[in-house]
């Protein structure tokens, strides 16, 4: 019951705090018809700050949604410096907000929580049984497994599922082009682990997370590209890439060809990056499994894990000697 309450503070303040940048972005760039408008959005904003939504607040959370512009802002919602504090999920959130600010709202549903970004802090372990076998997940966050403390958590490991975000490709550290770029980061942080002796015969399965953001970024932002600060982005990449802001649009449907090859060639950009002879890992000598998926789809997870589990089972029976 109290990770249930968690969960709905953590939604009310996605709603929140993804609002008010969006606000603060919409009034820097000259967006909003009204500057008084600003004022009153950021005002009733910061006072809900790290507070739970109530019946009352449902009217301007939705005036404010549909305000010309900020809904210009949540289209542009790349361009805002840190994007960290516009979650990809206000959108659905804002569909559902009357059942979400209701008094009625106790408990979020699978979809609201799959939806909501949790911060890891320290170690979270899950334990949970699937098709009759036990399974424990441990939740290391990012660094962590850099500190010898840590160290007993990679004993007896039977796989490690590595996650990142492949539509972070370019947000930065520090929310600007001079600090590291977070996708490389986490590709870095890959290697690391990859190349760690400890994990040396260890299974490795990748999540390339967030794909349908990363389709409809590469629209509207450069995949490869010389930043501001001189910086020059995925410099090996030679694929296809996006017209951007083309009118008409491309379609994200899978029915454009031209589209689907320009995803296509960043995506095995980034999957020779992890794997392959000049990649963090040789697939030759270990086994590791790639895949893109959306985040918020569970469909996909419930194959993926069946396909996980499958995969584990082939490299044990590899080790013990069985060869297919």
């Amino acid at each position: 019951e109290n990770e249930l309450q968690d969960f709905i503070s953590l939604i009310h303040q996605t709603i929140v705090s993804s609002l008010l940048s969006l606000v603060q972005f919409a009034d820097k760039n000259n967006k909003l018809q009204n500057r008084g408008y600003f004022l009153e959005y950021t005002r009733a904003l910061k006072v809900k700050l790290n507070k739970v939504l109530h019946d009352s607040d449902c009217e301007i959370l939705q005036n404010i949604w549909c305000d010309p512009g900020v809904i210009s802002a949540w289209e542009n919602r790349w361009m805002v410096t840190d994007t960290d504090d516009i979650e990809d999920s206000l959108e659905y959130f804002m569909d559902n907000v009357n059942r979400i600010s209701s008094s009625e709202y106790r408990q979020p549903d699978d979809e609201d929580i799959i939806n909501v970004y949790k911060h890891t802090n320290g170690v979270d372990k899950h334990e949970f049984r699937v098709n009759g076998i036990d399974t424990h997940i441990y939740d290391v966050g990012g660094l962590l497994f850099r500190n010898d403390k840590c160290r007993h958590y990679f004993d007896d490991v039977t796989a490690v599922m590595y996650v990142m975000a492949m539509s972070e490709y370019d947000n930065y550290r520090h929310g600007d082009a001079s600090s590291p770029n977070k996708l490389t980061e986490s590709l870095d942080l890959f290697k690391d682990l990859a190349e760690n002796s400890e994990l040396s015969k260890v299974p490795f399965i990748v999540f390339l997370n967030k794909k349908d953001i990363f389709r409809e970024k590469l629209t509207k932002v450069p995949f490869k590209t010389i930043t501001d600060w001189g910086q020059e982005r995925f410099s090996g990449f030679d694929g296809n890439t996006c017209e951007l802001n083309r009118q008409p649009p491309y379609r994200l449907d899978g029915t454009d060809p031209e589209f689907e090859e320009c995803y296509d060639d960043a995506l095995q950009y980034l999957i020779t990056q992890l794997v392959n002879d000049n990649g963090a890992v040789n697939q030759a000598d270990r086994f590791v499994r790639v895949y893109a998926v959306d985040s918020t789809d569970t469909q996909t997870f419930n194959m993926l894990f069946e396909g996980i589990k499958d995969a584990i089972m082939q490299k044990i029976l590899f080790q013990l000697g069985f060869k297919s």
